[in-house]
C-alpha cells in the first residue's frame, strides 16, 4: 500500500543512512588516530590498562634519565681515578730517583708537589650536575642510583643502588679519610737475633757485624756505655742496649732493637742485612751475642680475638667467619681433624688449632694461628693485609664463646708515614723515602681498587639500561595490542563503507521519490 503520510521505505533507508554515517565517522576516527580504543566510552578496560601502562612507561623513561645521569657520575669519578692514578705513577718514580745517592731533592720535591697539587686540581674539578665523589667533606657518604620502577597491583616501587662515596673518595676534607690524605701506618723490617747464650763477657772481646755493607763492632767499652762496668752481658734487655749503642757508634741511625720471646729484634724503616758476623777474638763470642747473618722481613700484620670461654661442645654446631671474602667454618668435623674426637673445646690451643685447621680447608695458607702466653687469646698473623669479617654461628653465643670477632688487621711493628699529599722528601731519610714508596704503592693499589669497582657499577648501570629500554618496548608493544587500529582492516572497511554510504543515499532518494508517483494518478 502507498501512503502519502508514512514513507516506509525511506524510513529504513534514512535508518540504513544513519548506521552506515554512524560506523563510518567510528572508521575515519581509528584512521586518523589510529587507534581503536581512544578514550574510556570506546574500550573501557582496555583503555584502563593502557593508560596505566603509559604512565609507568613515563616513569620508566624517567629512571632511563636517571641511569644515565648515574653512568655519567660513575664515569667522571672513574676518569678522575684514572687521572690521578697516572699521576700518582709519576710520583713514585721520582721517589725511587730519590733513593740514589747525591740527588737533588729539592727539585724532585718541586716536581712532586707539582703532581700533588695536579692529582688534587683533578679531584676537585671531577663534578657533574652538582655530584663529586672524589672530592668530599665526611666519610659516610653514599649516592643513590636508581635503576628501576615496578608496579604490583596498586603498589608501586622505585629501587636504588647505593654507592658508598668511601670507595671512591681521594680527599675526606671533614675527616682526612680519602685515599690521598689518610695518615697510612707502614710495617717496618724487622730481623730477629737468636737468644742471649750465658752471660758472655767482653772483656777483651770484639764481635762485629755489616747492617747494609756498614761495620758495626761491640767491644768492652761498647758494654761500659749502657752503664756495665764489668763488660757482661746480663740479660736480652742489656744485650738490646748494647746494640741500641753500637749502632749510634757506627753512624746508623733510624734502627730501634726490642727483646721479645725469641730474641732482640731488629728494627728499620727501610729493609737491611746482616752480614760478616765475626767473633775477633774468642771463637762463639758473637752466638753467644745471638748474632746470625739474615735480611730483614717485614713486620706482620696480626688481628688479636678473644680467648675461651667456658667448653663450647660443637656436636651440631657450626662458627663462620670470612677473611678477605673466603668463608672459613670450624665445626664438628674440624674438631675431630684435630684430634678433639668428643667435639667439645676444652682449652685455648684446642681452639687454636682447630682455627688453623679451618684456614687451611678454606685454602687459606699465609694466616698462623697462635696463642697469647701473656693474655691466653687467639692471635691470627699474616704477612700480608687481612680483614675478618662476618662471624656466626648456629647457637649466636658461640661466636664470643669462642673468641671470635670482626675487625681488620694491623701492623705489628710499624711506624705512621703520613698521608701521600703530604709527601716531602727535602730532608728525608732513606728510610721515610721507603715508606713513602710503601705509601704511594697502597694508595696506587686503593685506586685501582676504586677504578674496579667503578667499573662494576658501570656495568651493572649499563645493564639496567638495557633492560629497562627492553621493558618499555614491551610496554609499547602492550599498549599497542590493545588500542591501536589495525589500519589494513580499518582501510578495506573504510572503502566499504564509503560505498554503502553512496548506495544508501540512492537508496533514500528512490525512496523519496515514490510520492511522485502518487501525484500521476491524480493527473
Amino acid at each position: 500500500m502507498t501512503s502519502i503520510n508514512t514513507n516506509t521505505s525511506a524510513m529504513v533507508a534514512l535508518q540504513t543512512l544513519r548506521s552506515i554515517n554512524n560506523n563510518l565517522d567510528e572508521t575515519n576516527n581509528r584512521v586518523s588516530t589510529g587507534l581503536r580504543v581512544n578514550s574510556a566510552a570506546d574500550n573501557a578496560a582496555y583503555w584502563s590498562i593502557a593508560t596505566t601502562t603509559k604512565s609507568d612507561n613515563g616513569a620508566l623513561g624517567a629512571v632511563k634519565d636517571a641511569l644515565g645521569l648515574g653512568s655519567a657520575s660513575v664515569d667522571t669519578a672513574n676518569t678522575g681515578l684514572d687521572t690521578a692514578r697516572e699521576a700518582l705513577q709519576k710520583i713514585k718514580e721520582k721517589l725511587v730517583t730519590a733513593t740514589a745517592p747525591e740527588t737533588d731533592k729539592g727539585k724532585l720535591q718541586t716536581e712532586i708537589s707539582s703532581l700533588l697539587q695536579g692529582i688534587r686540581s683533578t679531584a676537585d674539578s671531577s663534578v657533574i650536575s652538582g655530584n663529586n665523589w672524589l672530592s668530599v667533606n665526611n666519610s659516610g657518604d653514599t649516592k643513590d642510583v636508581v635503576v628501576s620502577f615496578s608496579r604490583t597491583g596498586s603498589s608501586i616501587a622505585v629501587d636504588t643502588i647505593q654507592v658508598n662515596i668511601d670507595d671512591f673518595a681521594l680527599y675526606e676534607d671533614g675527616t682526612s679519610t680519602g685515599i690521598m690524605d689518610q695518615s697510612r701506618r707502614v710495617a717496618n723490617s724487622e730481623f730477629t737475633m737468636s737468644t742471649l747464650t750465658g752471660t758472655p763477657d767482653m772483656t777483651g772481646e770484639t764481635v762485629s757485624f755489616d747492617f747494609n755493607g756498614t761495620e758495626v763492632q761491640i767491644n768492652a767499652a761498647t758494654v761500659a756505655a749502657v752503664g756495665n762496668n764489668d763488660n757482661v752481658v746480663d740479660s736480652a734487655a742489656e744485650l738490646a742496649a748494647v746494640y741500641d749503642r753500637a749502632f749510634a757508634d757506627a753512624g746508623i741511625t733510624g734502627v730501634t732493637t726490642q727483646v721479645d720471646a725469641n730474641g732482640v729484634r731488629f728494627s728499620s724503616t727501610e729493609s737491611f742485612t746482616v752480614s760478616n758476623v765475626t767473633s775477633v777474638n774468642t771463637a762463639g763470642q758473637a752466638a753467644a751475642l745471638g748474632l746470625t747473618n739474615g735480611s730483614s722481613t717485614e713486620a706482620q700484620f696480626e688481628r688479636t680475638l678473644g680467648g675461651l670461654t667456658g667448653t663450647p661442645d660443637m656436636t651440631g654446631e657450626t662458627l663462620s667467619f670470612d677473611v678477605n671474602g673466603t668463608t672459613v667454618t670450624v665445626d664438628q668435623t674440624v674438631m675431630a681433624g684435630v684430634g678433639n674426637a668428643d667435639a667439645v673445646v676444652d682449652t685455648v690451643t684446642e681452639l687454636a688449632d682447630a682455627y688453623q685447621a679451618a684456614l687451611s680447608n678454606a685454602g687459606i695458607n699465609n694466616i698462623d694461628v697462635r696463642v697469647d702466653a701473656a693474655t691466653n687469646n687467639i692471635v691470627f698473623g699474616s704477612n700480608d693485609e687481612f680483614t675478618i669479617s662476618n662471624s656466626r654461628a648456629s647457637t649466636p653465643a658461640n661466636v664470643g664463646n669462642l673468641g671470635m670477632s670482626d675487625g681488620e688487621a694491623t701492623i705489628t711493628n710499624g711506624y705512621d708515614a703520613g698521608a701521600v699529599a703530604n709527601i716531602d722528601i727535602t730532608t728525608a731519610s732513606k728510610g721515610e723515602i721507603a715508606g713513602f714508596l710503601k705509601i704511594v704503592d697502597a694508595a696506587l693499589l686503593d685506586m685501582t681498587d676504586a677504578s674496579t669497582k667503578a667499573g662494576a657499577l658501570t656495568s651493572r648501570i649499563e645493564s639496567q639500561e638495557s633492560f629497562v629500554m627492553a621493558l618499555m618496548d614491551a610496554n609499547d608493544r602492550a599498549i599497542g595490542t590493545l588500542i591501536d587500529a589495525n589500519m589494513e582492516e580499518e582501510s578495506t572497511r573504510l572503502k566499504a563503507l564509503q560505498t554503502q554510504q553512496q548506495l544508501a543515499v540512492q537508496s533514500l532518494g528512490i525512496a523519496n521519490s515514490s510520492s511522485q508517483n502518487v501525484l500521476s494518478l491524480f493527473r
